[in-house]
Protein backbone atom coordinates (compact mmCIF):
# COMPACT_ATOMS: atom_id res chain seq x y z
CA UNK A 1 0.00 0.00 0.00
CA UNK A 2 1.30 3.34 -1.17
CA UNK A 3 0.61 6.71 0.76
CA UNK A 4 0.34 9.05 -1.71
CA UNK A 5 -2.11 12.31 -2.94
CA UNK A 6 -4.04 10.95 -5.70
CA UNK A 7 -7.27 11.12 -7.29
CA UNK A 8 -9.97 8.67 -9.05
CA UNK A 9 -9.16 10.05 -12.56
CA UNK A 10 -8.90 7.90 -15.55
CA UNK A 11 -6.79 8.47 -18.01
CA UNK A 12 -5.71 6.83 -21.76
CA UNK A 13 -2.28 7.05 -22.86
CA UNK A 14 -2.31 8.04 -26.45
CA UNK A 15 -0.65 6.10 -28.85
CA UNK A 16 -0.99 5.40 -32.74
CA UNK A 17 -3.71 3.04 -32.51
CA UNK A 18 -5.78 4.97 -30.05
CA UNK A 19 -9.24 5.38 -31.08
CA UNK A 20 -9.48 9.33 -31.45
CA UNK A 21 -13.17 8.86 -30.14
CA UNK A 22 -11.89 7.04 -27.39
CA UNK A 23 -9.47 9.65 -26.64
CA UNK A 24 -12.21 12.39 -26.36
CA UNK A 25 -14.44 11.09 -24.46
CA UNK A 26 -11.88 10.46 -21.31
CA UNK A 27 -10.70 13.83 -21.95
CA UNK A 28 -14.33 15.13 -21.94
CA UNK A 29 -14.76 13.32 -18.60
CA UNK A 30 -11.57 14.96 -17.05
CA UNK A 31 -12.27 18.48 -17.96
CA UNK A 32 -16.08 17.83 -16.10
CA UNK A 33 -14.47 17.03 -13.44
CA UNK A 34 -12.63 20.44 -12.57
CA UNK A 35 -15.26 22.78 -10.47
CA UNK A 36 -14.49 25.45 -12.64
CA UNK A 37 -15.65 24.02 -15.80
CA UNK A 38 -19.06 25.96 -16.00
CA UNK A 39 -17.55 29.67 -14.80
CA UNK A 40 -16.85 29.93 -19.01
CA UNK A 41 -18.08 32.57 -20.30
CA UNK A 42 -17.60 34.62 -16.90
CA UNK A 43 -14.21 34.98 -17.37
CA UNK A 44 -11.68 35.64 -20.07
CA UNK A 45 -11.55 32.58 -22.03
CA UNK A 46 -7.17 32.54 -22.10
CA UNK A 47 -7.52 32.37 -18.02
CA UNK A 48 -10.53 29.86 -18.20
CA UNK A 49 -8.07 27.48 -20.87
CA UNK A 50 -5.16 27.96 -19.24
CA UNK A 51 -6.46 27.01 -15.72
CA UNK A 52 -8.13 23.61 -17.08
CA UNK A 53 -5.12 23.00 -18.54
CA UNK A 54 -3.08 23.34 -15.17
CA UNK A 55 -5.70 21.59 -13.83
CA UNK A 56 -4.99 18.61 -15.95
CA UNK A 57 -1.52 18.56 -15.78
CA UNK A 58 -1.93 18.31 -11.56
CA UNK A 59 -3.91 15.11 -11.84
CA UNK A 60 -1.23 13.42 -14.40
CA UNK A 61 1.52 14.93 -11.63
CA UNK A 62 -0.33 12.96 -9.04
CA UNK A 63 -0.34 9.93 -10.68
CA UNK A 64 3.04 9.80 -12.04
CA UNK A 65 4.38 10.50 -8.28
CA UNK A 66 1.84 7.60 -6.66
CA UNK A 67 3.07 5.23 -9.63
CA UNK A 68 6.77 6.50 -9.19
CA UNK A 69 6.42 5.66 -5.90
CA UNK A 70 4.91 2.28 -6.06
CA UNK A 71 7.55 1.11 -9.01
CA UNK A 72 10.47 1.95 -6.77
CA UNK A 73 9.27 0.14 -3.66
CA UNK A 74 8.75 -2.47 -5.76
CA UNK A 75 11.93 -2.74 -7.23
CA UNK A 76 14.56 -1.08 -4.64
CA UNK A 77 15.03 -4.16 -2.77
CA UNK A 78 16.81 -5.69 -5.77
CA UNK A 79 20.93 -4.57 -5.41
CA UNK A 80 22.75 -3.86 -8.20
CA UNK A 81 22.19 -3.04 -11.89
CA UNK A 82 19.22 -5.42 -13.43
CA UNK A 83 18.27 -5.09 -17.57
CA UNK A 84 14.79 -5.81 -16.50
CA UNK A 85 14.58 -3.14 -13.89
CA UNK A 86 16.18 -0.34 -16.59
CA UNK A 87 13.46 -1.43 -19.07
CA UNK A 88 10.66 -1.33 -17.02
CA UNK A 89 11.92 2.60 -15.90
CA UNK A 90 12.37 3.27 -19.85
CA UNK A 91 8.82 2.00 -20.17
CA UNK A 92 7.74 4.04 -17.39
CA UNK A 93 9.33 7.30 -18.80
CA UNK A 94 7.71 6.70 -21.94
CA UNK A 95 4.51 6.19 -20.49
CA UNK A 96 4.52 9.09 -18.44
CA UNK A 97 5.15 11.08 -21.83
CA UNK A 98 1.94 9.43 -23.48
CA UNK A 99 0.00 10.26 -20.33
CA UNK A 100 1.10 13.92 -20.03
CA UNK A 101 0.16 14.19 -24.42
CA UNK A 102 -3.17 12.73 -23.78
CA UNK A 103 -4.09 15.47 -21.68
CA UNK A 104 -2.59 18.74 -23.62
CA UNK A 105 -5.66 20.70 -25.14
CA UNK A 106 -5.27 22.51 -28.33
CA UNK A 107 -4.94 26.01 -28.05
CA UNK A 108 -6.45 27.36 -31.57
CA UNK A 109 -9.61 29.53 -31.84
CA UNK A 110 -13.09 27.42 -32.11
CA UNK A 111 -13.97 27.33 -36.01
CA UNK A 112 -17.74 28.59 -35.19
CA UNK A 113 -16.73 31.53 -31.97
CA UNK A 114 -14.59 33.25 -30.07
CA UNK A 115 -13.54 30.75 -27.38
CA UNK A 116 -10.52 28.57 -27.58
CA UNK A 117 -10.80 24.73 -29.08
CA UNK A 118 -10.47 22.15 -25.65
CA UNK A 119 -10.81 19.56 -28.03
CA UNK A 120 -6.77 17.20 -27.13
CA UNK A 121 -3.91 18.42 -29.56
CA UNK A 122 -2.26 15.39 -30.23
CA UNK A 123 -5.00 13.60 -31.94
CA UNK A 124 -7.81 15.81 -33.78
CA UNK A 125 -7.18 16.52 -37.11
CA UNK A 126 -10.61 18.13 -37.89
CA UNK A 127 -12.35 21.72 -37.03
CA UNK A 128 -11.13 23.10 -34.20
CA UNK A 129 -13.81 23.43 -31.34
CA UNK A 130 -14.71 24.80 -27.85
CA UNK A 131 -17.18 22.33 -27.25
CA UNK A 132 -19.86 24.97 -26.38
CA UNK A 133 -23.11 25.75 -28.05
CA UNK A 134 -20.92 28.78 -29.39
CA UNK A 135 -23.61 31.16 -28.04
CA UNK A 136 -23.29 34.00 -25.43
CA UNK A 137 -24.95 33.29 -21.82
CA UNK A 138 -25.29 36.63 -20.85
CA UNK A 139 -28.53 38.73 -21.13
CA UNK A 140 -28.85 41.20 -23.37
CA UNK A 141 -27.07 44.41 -22.06
CA UNK A 142 -29.25 46.00 -24.60
CA UNK A 143 -32.64 45.04 -23.20
CA UNK A 144 -31.36 46.38 -19.98
CA UNK A 145 -30.24 49.42 -21.09
CA UNK A 146 -33.96 50.10 -22.73
CA UNK A 147 -35.44 48.94 -18.91
CA UNK A 148 -37.42 46.01 -21.61
CA UNK A 149 -37.85 42.18 -20.54
CA UNK A 150 -34.81 40.40 -20.34
CA UNK A 151 -33.65 38.55 -22.25
CA UNK A 152 -30.66 35.78 -23.19
CA UNK A 153 -28.38 37.35 -25.86
CA UNK A 154 -28.02 34.05 -27.70
CA UNK A 155 -25.91 35.37 -30.12
CA UNK A 156 -22.50 34.23 -31.67
CA UNK A 157 -20.00 34.39 -29.01
CA UNK A 158 -17.45 37.12 -29.29
CA UNK A 159 -14.75 38.01 -26.83
CA UNK A 160 -14.79 41.16 -24.59
CA UNK A 161 -12.73 44.01 -25.14
CA UNK A 162 -13.58 44.49 -20.56
CA UNK A 163 -15.06 42.52 -17.79
CA UNK A 164 -18.54 44.52 -18.42
CA UNK A 165 -18.62 45.31 -22.43
CA UNK A 166 -19.03 42.74 -24.61
CA UNK A 167 -19.44 44.25 -27.74
CA UNK A 168 -18.34 47.86 -28.96
CA UNK A 169 -20.41 50.52 -29.26
CA UNK A 170 -20.26 53.05 -32.29
CA UNK A 171 -22.63 55.70 -33.75
CA UNK A 172 -24.26 54.61 -36.79
CA UNK A 173 -25.61 57.12 -39.56
CA UNK A 174 -28.99 58.94 -39.27
CA UNK A 175 -30.77 56.40 -41.36
CA UNK A 176 -31.30 54.46 -38.45
CA UNK A 177 -34.93 54.69 -37.33
CA UNK A 178 -35.99 55.58 -34.05
CA UNK A 179 -38.70 53.34 -34.41
CA UNK A 180 -35.79 49.93 -33.52
CA UNK A 181 -36.49 48.20 -30.31
CA UNK A 182 -35.45 44.70 -28.84
CA UNK A 183 -38.65 42.23 -29.18
CA UNK A 184 -38.29 38.64 -28.24
CA UNK A 185 -38.48 35.81 -30.62
CA UNK A 186 -41.59 33.81 -30.73
CA UNK A 187 -40.85 30.48 -28.97
CA UNK A 188 -40.78 27.58 -31.14
CA UNK A 189 -39.79 23.80 -31.11
CA UNK A 190 -36.98 22.43 -32.03
CA UNK A 191 -36.96 19.23 -34.71
CA UNK A 192 -36.10 16.90 -31.29
CA UNK A 193 -39.13 18.24 -29.73
CA UNK A 194 -38.02 20.52 -27.06
CA UNK A 195 -39.05 24.34 -26.32
CA UNK A 196 -36.01 26.47 -27.18
CA UNK A 197 -36.63 29.68 -25.05
CA UNK A 198 -37.37 33.27 -25.78
CA UNK A 199 -34.20 34.67 -26.94
CA UNK A 200 -33.74 38.58 -27.58
CA UNK A 201 -33.55 39.45 -30.79
CA UNK A 202 -30.52 41.41 -30.67
CA UNK A 203 -29.97 42.21 -34.02
CA UNK A 204 -32.32 44.46 -33.76
CA UNK A 205 -29.68 46.71 -31.70
CA UNK A 206 -27.12 46.14 -34.17
CA UNK A 207 -25.15 47.92 -37.22
CA UNK A 208 -25.74 44.59 -39.66
CA UNK A 209 -24.19 45.90 -42.84
CA UNK A 210 -21.37 43.14 -44.20
CA UNK A 211 -18.78 42.68 -41.93
CA UNK A 212 -15.04 43.92 -43.82
CA UNK A 213 -13.62 40.32 -42.15
CA UNK A 214 -15.90 38.49 -44.25
CA UNK A 215 -14.82 34.83 -44.52
CA UNK A 216 -12.43 34.75 -41.24
CA UNK A 217 -12.36 32.17 -38.68
CA UNK A 218 -14.56 33.86 -35.96
CA UNK A 219 -15.87 36.41 -38.22
CA UNK A 220 -20.20 36.31 -37.91
CA UNK A 221 -20.23 37.85 -41.52
CA UNK A 222 -22.23 40.95 -40.25
CA UNK A 223 -21.30 44.10 -38.01
CA UNK A 224 -22.02 43.47 -34.40
CA UNK A 225 -21.20 46.96 -33.59
CA UNK A 226 -24.51 48.72 -31.68
CA UNK A 227 -26.57 51.05 -33.37
CA UNK A 228 -26.63 54.44 -31.64
CA UNK A 229 -28.94 56.83 -33.11
CA UNK A 230 -27.47 60.19 -33.84
CA UNK A 231 -29.41 63.21 -35.76
CA UNK A 232 -27.62 66.10 -36.96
Amino acid sequence: MIDAEDTEARFILTGPDTPVADHERRLATLRESWDQSNQRQHVDDSTWHSDLAQYLTHLVDLRVTHVESWLESNVQRFEGSHASIEELRRTFDNAVIDLRASVELCRSQCGSCNLVCVRGSRLHRDGHDCLTNHKCIHDCIFCERDALPTQPCGQTYVQPHSSSTFLTYHNFPVLATPEITCEPKISHTHQHSYALPNRCHVGAHLCGEPCGHSGKRGCTEKCVKVITLTFN
